[in-house]
């Protein structure tokens, strides 16, 4: 008899491509922890050992959803580790290349976090779609950009937890998502008002991210050979 899903083919697909990527982070963390133990580095090994289990536990939690909405999940083969790690230079090198690819694999079918609002809610705030809105709670503030959706009820907005210059998690409380451990922004009360710009902390983690990107493009051609 065919398993009964509650999920569509795309949403699966994407959570087997999520699988595969946590599986390929959590090999290639301990592949580095290994290489940094053998090198002497063991502060560094201890803290890839502790991201290889976040990873592993990040696939476990998707494979654990699969399975509570009726389907399966597509265990991977994942292929070898075999980069060669030489220094703790390396190793940083090699995570943050691993973590930039699969961020970019992201942003491909997630470009921005949202808040979606229903067409009710904007017109009595004077908020148009594609205009900055304030989300403030009890906890702290965002600024995030107005989707106007009919999926929302009036009264309640929603939006995800992907890209870090959005920070939803600054404006939650502390209880979290049994599936993902997201915190349970769904149940905080917010309130929420048209602006003209991201919030001062989401000025600041932009400029602060701009600078480190200008660095890492620096060291990189400091460490091209000279032709």
């Amino acid at each position: 008899m065919p398993v009964k899903t509650l999920i569509n083919p795309k949403v699966k697909a994407n959570l087997d491509a999520a699988i595969h990527a946590e599986l390929f982070a959590h090999n290639l963390y301990l592949h580095l922890a290994n290489q940094l133990q053998r090198l002497g580095y063991f502060g560094a090994q201890k803290f890839f050992l502790g991201e290889s289990s976040s990873e592993r536990e990040h696939c476990l939690r998707i494979v654990g959803y699969l399975n509570d909405v009726g389907d399966c999940a597509k265990v991977p083969a994942i292929e070898a580790m075999s980069d060669k790690v030489s220094s703790l230079e390396d190793a940083i090198e090699l995570a943050y290349r691993t973590e930039v690819t699969l961020y970019r694999d992201y942003v491909a079918w997630h470009a921005e976090d949202c808040l979606e609002l229903h067409a009710h809610d904007a017109e009595a705030r004077g908020i148009a779609d594609g205009d900055w809105v304030g989300i403030t709670s009890r906890a702290g503030e965002t600024v995030l950009r107005a989707k106007i959706s009919d999926r929302m009820q009036p009264g309640v907005v929603y939006t995800t937890f992907h890209h870090p210059f959005s920070g939803a998690n600054v404006i939650t409380t502390e209880n979290s998502d049994w599936a993902t451990n997201c915190p349970e922004y769904k149940i905080t009360a917010v309130e929420v008002a048209r602006v003209s710009q991201p919030s001062e902390w989401q000025q600041r983690y932009r400029a602060f991210s701009e600078v480190q990107q200008a660095l890492l493009r620096e060291r990189r051609r400091e460490a091209e050979p000279t032709r």
